[in-house]
C-alpha cells in the first residue's frame, strides 16, 4: 500500500519480518544520508534505537577494491546496535552487523547484514536480533540538485518471543521509514533553508 507518498511492503515469514518502503524526498542525496545514519536522525526516526557502538573500522581503500571500480567507500565498520525496551515485560533487542557506506553511479548505497563479533558478547540484558538490509538513495537528477528517491529495505529476526500486539505497532514503522526521514527533516530548519 501506499501511506503519505510512501509505497511500503510488510510480510511476516515465520519469526522473520520483511520490510520495504519508497518515496521521493526533496532533499540532497549526502543531507538525507548523513542525517539517516547520525545518532540525532536514528532517534527522530526509530522509537526502539537507543545506541551504537563501532567496534571495528575496515580499510576503505581495499573494500573498495572489494566492491569494484567506480565505488567510493565513506566507511565500513561492525557495528553493535542496542534498542529501547519497546513496552514494558518486553526485553530490548541488540544486534551486531557489518555496515557498508559507499556512493556508486551517483547513488548513495548502505548494505548491512548481521555478523558475530568478540566485542559483541550476547548478555542476559538483551534478545539478540538478526538484521539484513540496506537502503539506495538515487538523485533524480544532478547529486547537487536536490530531490531524491530513498528506498529501504530490511529482514529483521527478531529472536525470542515479541508479543503479536508489540510487532503490530513497530513493524509498519519499517516500511514507512523515508516518510519518518521526511518528516523529522522538514522539522529541522537547517534542511529547511536550502
Amino acid at each position: 500500500g501506499t501511506k503519505g507518498g510512501c509505497k511500503q511492503f510488510l510480510q511476516k515469514d515465520g519469526n522473520k519480518l520483511n520490510s520495504k518502503g519508497v518515496m521521493e524526498l526533496p532533499y540532497l542525496r549526502d543531507d538525507i544520508l548523513n542525517f539517516m545514519m547520525c545518532d540525532e536522525g536514528r532517534h527522530a526516526t526509530d522509537d526502539l534505537y537507543n545506541k551504537e557502538t563501532i567496534l571495528e573500522s575496515f580499510d576503505k581503500q581495499a573494500t573498495e577494491e572489494i566492491l569494484g571500480p567506480g565505488t567510493e567507500v565513506l566507511a565500513c565498520d561492525i557495528v553493535y546496535v542496542e534498542t529501547n525496551r519497546p513496552f514494558p515485560g518486553v526485553t530490548p533487542r541488540d544486534t551486531c552487523v557489518i555496515r557498508c557506506t559507499y556512493l556508486f553511479e551517483g547513488r548513495a548505497v548502505v548494505c548491512m547484514d548481521s555478523v558475530d563479533h568478540p566485542g559483541a558478547a550476547i548478555t542476559p540484558k538483551y534478545v539478540r536480533s538478526l538484521v539484513g538490509g540496506g537502503l539506495v538513495i538515487t538523485p533524480a537528477k544532478d547529486p547537487g540538485t536536490p530531490g531524491c528517491t530513498v528506498a529501504t529495505a530490511q529482514c529483521v529476526e527478531p529472536g525470542g518471543y515479541v508479543p503479536q500486539w508489540a510487532v503490530n505497532t513497530f513493524a509498519p514503522k519499517r516500511c514507512l521509514l523515508p516518510l519518518l526521514v521526511l518528516e523529522a527533516m522538514n522539522d529541522r530548519p537547517q534542511f529547511a533553508e536550502r
